[in-house]
């Protein structure tokens, strides 16, 4: 169970690096530090499952 909540902190931690470095700010709290990383998370599955149906798709 430790290592599971290392594993965690670890990833929040270079998330919080990554929107240092892309946005020059930290998050508020910690809340908002998990939301934006769950938009972005969400983001990336519905993109990867519209990309994959082309065909459904209009005018491609």
């Amino acid at each position: 169970m430790l290592h599971i909540q290392k594993f965690k902190e670890r990833i929040l931690q270079q998330w919080q690096h990554i929107l240092y470095a892309g946005f020059g700010t930290y998050p508020k709290n910690r809340k908002l530090l998990i939301a934006s990383l769950l938009i972005v998370i969400a983001g990336l599955v519905l993109t990867i499952i519209v990309l994959s149906l082309p065909e459904r798709l209009p005018g491609i």
